[in-house]
């Protein structure tokens, strides 16, 4: 606040006692290097990688604006210290880090770098199948009255299907096809009856649009097969969740040909049991790692949109609010501020807009 008087004798400490005094640098929490202090070089000033990942961040613009190049030299700067990133990709947009690999170990300077494109796939182990066909028949929204819901449980949480279903099989399409079946063999109470026509439709609606989307999501990727990029089926995220997120890896999912709400419920799926295993606080947990949601408008709507369409909002949403104190951080990406959920925008720290269309209402 005041200057030095004339005269006085000023001290001018070493650069080695400054450095451990403000460089905040700690091997553990993977520093990164953000500069020097003002007029002494000698300083090198870090922080905690771990931490300034956890830190969410919104990258709003409009079409063309540049959120994707934006976000893609945020990742490469994450690649550059290894840090594990998720990408929830629907349209394609960052599949090109496959293809230009050594490119991208060129930028980040990390030659460990790897990216691999995964397949949506729901999967469940033998013992998990009750518990996750009653959770995805809770997020496509196929809502039951209490009597079909008491059925519909006493039918999958019974030890005669589950032991019916194949041990090395992960696929729930395949598990759903085998509940179908189990249905059409068993006999029901007279007061059972009545539920069970629409438990079976709700089944066949599931069957029906996983098999469609699966076949869209299959020629679309046949177009980026044919370019040379190769795509391996999504690891289970509950019980192989180091395969989806480790260090050094980029594991972009690609969600092309899936409706928005099966879109919404894999992304609420899988970043549930990831954050899940992350939050455990056990011996041999997940890395910490960045969420990174691309057209995040249709995974975080705001109000004015329907959701009980977007099981992806609580979700994420948990993230945002709790994801700081277990190193897991959210990128959101979207042209539409405005459909963006407001508690979501508001758990952001920071935020990069680069080019918004306003216009004003007359």
């Amino acid at each position: 606040s005041y200057p030095v008087k004339p005269t006085s004798k000023v001290l001018y400490p070493d650069g080695k006692i400054i450095n451990k005094l403000l460089s905040g640098k700690n091997e553990k929490d993977s520093p990164i290097k953000i500069g020097t202090l003002i007029n002494r070089p000698d300083v090198e000033i870090f922080m905690s990688g771990e931490g300034l990942a956890s830190r969410h961040l919104a990258i709003l613009a409009q079409t063309g604006g540049g959120k994707t190049v934006a976000s893609r030299r945020i990742i490469a700067g994450l690649a550059q210290y290894g840090h594990p990133t998720v990408i929830f990709d629907p349209h394609g947009d960052y599949l090109g880090l496959s293809q230009n690999i050594d490119e991208l170990k060129k930028i980040s300077g990390n030659k460990e770098t790897k990216v691999k494109l995964l397949t949506p796939k729901l999967l469940a182990t033998r013992d998990k199948v009750p518990d996750a066909i009653t959770e995805l028949v809770s997020k496509l929204g196929l809502s039951m009255t209490e009597a079909q819901l008491g059925v519909f449980y006493n039918i999958v949480n019974n030890d005669e299907f589950t032991a019916q279903l194949s041990p090395t099989e992960t696929n729930l399409l395949k598990h759903i096809e085998k509940l179908q079946d189990y249905i059409g063999k068993l006999k029901f109470e007279p007061k059972d009856v009545k539920s069970i026509g629409p438990i079976n439709r709700k089944l066949r609606i599931i069957v029906s649009k996983l098999e469609n989307m699966e076949k869209t999501n299959q020629k679309l990727r046949s177009i980026f097969t044919k370019k040379g990029l190769k795509f391996e089926d999504l690891p289970d995220p509950e019980t192989n969740p180091q395969k989806i997120v480790n260090q050094h890896q980029i594991s972009i999912l690609y969600l092309g040909g899936y409706e928005r709400v099966v879109q919404s419920t894999m992304v609420s799926i899988i970043l549930e049991h990831l954050f899940d295993n992350r939050s455990s606080m056990t011996d041999g947990r997940i890395q910490a790692f960045s969420a990174i949601i691309e057209e995040a408008h249709n995974f975080v709507p705001s109000k004015g949109e329907e959701k009980s369409e977007s099981p992806s909002l609580l979700t994420i949403r948990k993230l945002l609010t709790e994801g700081r104190k277990f190193g897991t951080g959210v990128i959101l990406i979207s042209q539409r501020p405005n459909r963006l959920d407001e508690t979501t925008l508001a758990q952001c720290n920071s935020f990069l807009i680069l080019k918004l269309l306003l216009i004003k209402k007359i």
